[in-house]
């Protein structure tokens, strides 16, 4: 059987400090590893008559560039020559006068 002495006693005590000390610092590393991830902030897109542009990379902004290039000095081109420009770049022709029709809308031009 082991005595314990006042120097053995201290020793011990310090020694639990250190271990709370890393126990409570595995803890805020744990609940810091089990947070949900931050969410990105939200980007606003601009607005116009109720539309927004679509997103880079896909089918709808694509059409908005054809319009863009075809629109340029003009007021309105007809559906027809957007869908003939949008099937050259393989984009079909439900998609291209959808595309068109918010393109329309967001820039105010109606006939």
């Amino acid at each position: 059987m082991t005595t314990l002495t006042a120097k053995a006693l201290t020793i011990d005590e310090d020694r639990l400090d250190v271990i709370r000390e890393r126990q409570q610092a595995n803890k805020a590393k744990g609940a810091a590893a089990n947070a949900p991830p931050a969410k990105p902030p939200v980007v606003k897109k601009p607005e116009q008559n109720g539309v927004a542009p679509y997103r880079d990379g896909t089918v709808g902004a694509k059409v908005w560039a054809v319009a863009m290039k075809l629109t340029e000095g003009k007021t309105l081109v007809p559906v027809a020559d957007i869908i003939t420009a949008c099937e050259k770049q393989k984009i079909k022709a439900g998609s291209a006068r959808a595309g068109y029709a918010t393109f329309r809308k967001y820039h105010g031009l109606t006939a």
